[in-house]
């Protein structure tokens, strides 16, 4: 049986609350929504931007144009899967293009906590508004906890109308978009 994070990566322009719960199924969840009222929750603060909240909604953005896309637009669901044979744990990614761009490639830099190590989730097929990227996969915490993954970065690479394209890259610890 595979252990579900179920991750909206979904960063509003504002901070939003991820809440962390069990299901009745014994299946771990992570959402930007509030669990149903009968699971015990408790939430995290998470996510920002290269401008401040109160910057974007303004309109202030210091001479910079806003960016093309924003994590909001791209919710993402990680599955922590049981360990194989030989003890290696994988965690398995998918995410939505709920932006109006075509996706070309979108990266997440993981750490791993329980083992200090870096691990990197890619995939690098088109994904159209709307659509959920194919399964891409890594190594996972051996502890098979939810709480010992924390994404550092995204790398998001757009497909412009004229053919260029635009790579974004969204730093989760010091809540900036670069592009």
């Amino acid at each position: 049986m595979c252990i579900f994070l179920s991750m909206l990566i979904a960063s509003s322009v504002c901070a939003q609350k991820v809440y962390f719960w069990t299901d009745e199924k014994g299946v771990k969840q992570a959402t930007t929504t509030p669990p149903p009222d009968n699971i015990k929750q408790h939430e995290v603060d998470s996510y920002g931007k290269r401008y401040s909240h109160e910057e974007i909604q303004r309109g202030d953005k210091k001479g910079q144009k806003q960016p093309p896309v924003t994590m909001e637009q791209f919710p993402v669901n990680i599955t922590i899967k049981q360990p194989d044979s030989i003890g290696n744990v994988y965690i398995d990614a998918t995410y939505t293009n709920n932006s109006n761009r075509n996706i070309v490639g979108f990266q997440m830099t993981v750490l791993i906590k329980d083992r200090n190590e870096k691990t990197y989730l890619s995939n690098y097929d088109t994904v159209l508004p709307g659509e959920t990227s194919p399964k891409f996969e890594s190594f996972g915490p051996k502890s098979l906890n939810t709480n010992d993954i924390e994404i550092l970065k995204y790398k998001i690479s757009i497909a412009n109308k004229d053919g260029s394209k635009t790579y974004l890259e969204y730093d989760n610890k010091l809540k900036q978009y670069n592009w």
